[in-house]
């Protein structure tokens, strides 16, 4: 009797395209900021730094999807942060870091980074619990 019960709740219903479709995209925002991680730890800067330029159309094209399809949840906003911490923060401290900072003596820089990413990822999830009222923040 459990099996047949737990069966029951396992099938869900699919999930629409207005809901996908923005966080499809914000999943284009992370893949750009993983792959710069990666070319940024490679020593290869300039296409690290191109990357971001691309993860930065991909968060913005994700709100603009999200609003005309009506597919706003937040687990698209939670999604939407996490993406914006590693694309724009974690990135581009590891870009700075491997750029300037590492022979200024490893673990100091390392600590400068980790705290410029720290007040991004900070003020993301203030941005997440702080509603205020019209449009724009």
């Amino acid at each position: 009797m459990y099996e047949k019960f737990s069966r029951k709740r396992m099938i869900k219903k699919p999930i629409p395209f207005r809901r996908l479709a923005p966080n499809m995209i914000t999943s284009g925002s992370i893949l750009c900021g993983v792959m710069s991680l990666v070319l940024a730890f490679h020593r290869h800067v300039v296409p690290a730094v191109w990357l971001i330029f691309v993860a930065a159309f991909f968060d913005l094209m994700d709100g603009k999807v999200a609003r005309s399809l009506g597919g706003d949840s937040a687990f698209g906003m939670e999604f939407d942060s996490l993406a914006d911490v590693v694309s724009f923060g974690v990135v581009p401290g590891l870009i700075f870091y491997v750029s300037y900072l590492y022979a200024f003596g490893g673990v100091l820089g390392a600590l400068v980074i980790s705290f410029y990413v720290l007040c991004g990822a900070l003020r993301l999830a203030r941005f997440n619990v702080v509603h205020s009222s019209g449009n724009f923040q």
